[in-house]
């Protein structure tokens, strides 16, 4: 089932931390769920390549989720920050993560990506 492949997906990814695998188990998931309209598991994409610092893949997997009407696209910003930072690029990670911050400004303070982003921000700022 689809929800099987989300997991094989998680455990490759985030146990075993094979991000090849993981990112055949998201393909898959997209291409046997045509309806799904969320940006999530492109993100999640684009986090395995970010991780095995294939940072161009990255970028254009997050680049060409910008141009589809997949729904919360906002998200990718903090990817794109993560991606950036660890391309040394301070001042281009610090633009996503204000954009990703603003977007989340009214958002409950004990909100996970909020937090994180904040600690991002954080960190880019004594980088700079």
């Amino acid at each position: 089932s689809k929800n099987v492949i989300l997991i094989d997906a998680c455990i490759a990814e985030h146990l075993d931390n094979n991000y090849n695998l993981a990112i055949d188990f998201y393909n898959k998931y997209l291409e046997t769920n045509k309806q799904y309209r969320y940006s999530q598991i492109d993100i999640n994409i684009a986090r395995c390549h970010r991780k095995m610092k294939n940072y161009r893949k990255a970028l254009n997997t997050l680049d060409q989720l910008m141009q589809t009407g997949k729904r919360y696209k906002f998200d990718s910003n903090y990817e794109y920050a993560l991606i950036y930072k660890n391309k040394g690029d301070y001042n281009k990670a610090l633009e996503y993560i204000d954009i990703f911050l603003d977007h989340y400004s009214g958002a409950d303070k004990k909100y996970i990506h909020l937090i994180k982003a904040l600690k991002l921000k954080e960190e880019l700022l004594k980088s700079i």
